[in-house]
């Protein structure tokens, strides 16, 4: 069930009350003043400053619309993580929760951590905010919620302002995370995030593979170049929405092509912006060893939007800010 955001945070006459996110609009002013030192964690919740001691600062810091924008969102994802039933009826539990900028547009989309447990590893669903609330974001052709593996790399072209998902086989038999692959491309429609399909790589389990497990490799592009185990893959190429197989040899070619083996790009994943749940995702079962999601509480939210803070302070915050990509 999704929950109606709030209302954007308002200014009251007798008394201003700071969360995190207020240190975001502190760092957004243009105007050269600190919110007199505002510390982080827990006592944030309980900063007051009275209308008194406060009146010449919040005249001469007028919250801007970008201000109000992210004090909007902020609330927005408070209200969702506290209250929503998140990804009801998954195979796995919710293991974390990160912040990752997928549109460089500075407002973070949610990339919600399902993990397993084990070999099988996990996956990533995606939320954002659409300037009213939290809705389902990075959809597929039909409009339905992505699931990217837990090994998929999310790698940001600061150049070209483009995301692309890169997932990578890296077994012929054995893990079903490991025999297969894609790259894919974040792209935005009408405002909501989608992912334009580029390539898709399977493992043929219809072949014998006995005969070419001594044919093992350390990465994907080793696998594509071994000329001995072309009939082992499946191949493809998406173009106008259409899939054509194609030979491994080109799938290695148009991937260079897309994401060159030397390159500038960053992973976003590689951030400070995030909160596990817990060490181990086992401490999640219950007695009757069955997993079980727990709402994120008041101080982990807190948390998370604090590290987001503070990226946002050390990579800028313009409009299109690419927070991030520090690379």
């Amino acid at each position: 069930m999704e929950r109606k955001v709030r209302n954007a945070a308002k200014f009251k006459n007798r008394e201003i009350k700071l969360g995190p996110i207020h240190k975001c609009l502190a760092a957004f002013s243009t105007v050269g003043l600190s919110l007199l030192s505002v510390s982080c964690g827990n006592s944030v919740q309980n900063d007051i400053i009275s209308a008194n001691s406060s009146e010449a600062l919040i005249s001469a810091v007028q919250p801007t619309e970008r201000d109000m924008e992210s004090l909007s969102y902020f609330d927005a994802y408070r209200d969702f993580l506290l209250h929503t039933d998140i990804d009801q009826g998954h195979d796995f539990p919710i293991w974390g929760y990160y912040l990752f900028d997928l549109d460089f547009d500075g407002i973070p989309e949610l990339g919600v951590l399902h993990d397993s447990g084990g070999s099988m590893g996990g996956y990533f669903t995606f939320y954002g905010y659409d300037g009213k609330e939290i809705v389902p974001t990075v959809l597929d052709t039909e409009n339905n919620p992505v699931q990217i593996s837990n090994y998929t790399q999310i790698l940001a072209d600061k150049e070209a302002g483009k995301v692309y998902f890169l997932k990578e086989m890296y077994l012929l038999r054995g893990n079903e995370n490991g025999t297969y692959g894609y790259v894919d491309e974040v792209v935005s429609q009408n405002g909501v995030l989608h992912i334009k399909n580029i390539l898709g790589l399977q493992v043929d389990q219809t072949v014998d593979l006995e005969a070419y497990l001594e044919n093992d490799h350390y990465c994907e592009d080793d696998f594509l170049s071994d000329e001995m185990l072309v009939d082992c893959f499946i191949t493809e190429y998406c173009s106008d929405g259409k899939w054509e197989e194609i030979s491994p040899e080109i799938y290695l070619e148009k991937k260079r092509e897309v994401i060159p083996k030397e390159n500038s790009f960053v992973d976003v994943r590689d951030t400070e912006a995030y909160v596990l749940l817990c060490e181990s995702v086992y401490e999640l079962l219950d007695d009757d060893l069955q997993f079980h999601n727990r709402q994120m509480t008041e101080e982990e939210i807190n948390t998370l939007f604090t590290k987001w803070d503070n990226i946002l302070r050390a990579y800028g915050t313009a409009k299109r800010a690419t927070v991030l990509l520090q690379g």
